[in-house]
């Protein structure tokens, strides 16, 4: 395993001295967070992302740790209101039990088996929804999004409330180029699920590639206060959303605002090189020379261990 970057020093706020990073400052305290972020790193990359949407898994125990039980999680709620086990849901927004095994695989990226599988499936019968969503999952996982889309549609025609068809829709046309369909797709995902953060995310880059700052600075607050509350499980979302913020306020010339957006996201998500690449600029911007530097030393090195062979911006 790999030995955590150090965290970035907090801000001191407008004006005040700045220490430097101490590579050799204590980790007491800091054992369990260790162990908890081990763990996260062992879900899947989809079982992640599905996290962050702020909804139960689709299948339980399949993708997710166990959940926290030092904090209440308003997210999630208890109680004769919690979601349903989506194994006994009878409204459709959960995944059937028995797809189960395709999600799965799907998960452990074996998109070819899991495919064949569905085949029957989807020609068994035609108007299986969830099914069909899958089948357009499985091709999202390999990142062929255009390949997806037709799935995606048919399972959003049949099972309209099984909305994760809807966000992942949205999603590939993102990629693909078109982010006005995206923005739209994920407005409509919106309507259903009001607090589905990465659809809030996702309505955040668009408005900031088209100079809508205000609009990017409130989509992206809201998925932060949204990953908050979710808890730990999120804080990798959390941490683009924050440096998603940033580029906001750097955007907006405020170097000043921009740094504790982007120090509080290495420090969630210290794997995030990209952010300790816009914290060493940050940094520079406000004449902070040395931590810029170690900023910068640390994107380098983190990228290389993770994309080797890479640059960024990419």
């Amino acid at each position: 395993m790999h030995q955590r970057p150090p965290a970035p020093p907090p801000s001191p706020g407008p004006g005040a001295a700045s220490g430097l990073f101490d590579p050799g400052r204590s980790t007491a305290g800091r054992a369990d967070g260790d162990h908890r972020r081990r763990r996260r790193g062992r879900i899947s990359a989809l079982g992640t992302l599905l996290l962050a949407l702020g909804l139960p898994s689709l299948v339980p125990g399949c993708d997710r740790p166990e959940p926290r039980r030092d904090a209440a999680d308003p997210s999630r709620p208890s109680g004769p209101d919690a979601p349903a086990d989506p194994t006994e849901s009878a409204d459709g927004r959960r995944l059937r039990p028995d797809l189960a095994p395709l999600y799965r695989l799907i998960l452990e990226r074996q998109t070819g088996p899991a495919r064949v599988r569905l085949r029957k499936l989807v020609d068994g019968d035609p108007a299986d929804g969830q099914a069909r969503f899958l089948f357009g999952l499985s091709y999202h996982r390999e990142r062929r999004y255009g390949e997806a889309e037709p799935w995606f549609e048919e399972a959003m025609a049949l099972a309209p409330e099984f909305h994760l068809a809807g966000y992942f829709l949205a999603w590939g046309h993102y990629y693909r180029g078109l982010p006005s369909e995206a923005e739209a797709g994920w407005r409509r995902v919106l309507e259903v699920e009001p607090d589905l953060a990465d659809a809030h995310f996702g309505i955040g880059l668009v408005a900031l590639e088209d100079g809508r700052l205000d609009e990017a600075a409130g989509r992206f607050e809201r998925a932060i206060a949204l990953g908050r509350a979710a808890g730990e499980d999120a804080d990798r979302e959390t941490a683009k959303a924050l440096a998603r913020l940033a580029d906001v306020r750097t955007a907006e010339g405020d170097h000043v605002a921009a740094r504790p957006l982007l120090e509080e996201a290495v420090a969630l998500w210290p794997d995030h090189y990209e952010a300790w690449f816009k914290l060493a600029r940050t940094y520079t911007r406000l004449g902070l020379d040395d931590l810029a530097e170690q900023a910068r030393t640390t994107s380098i090195a983190t990228r290389e261990r993770l994309r080797p062979g890479t640059s960024f911006p990419e």
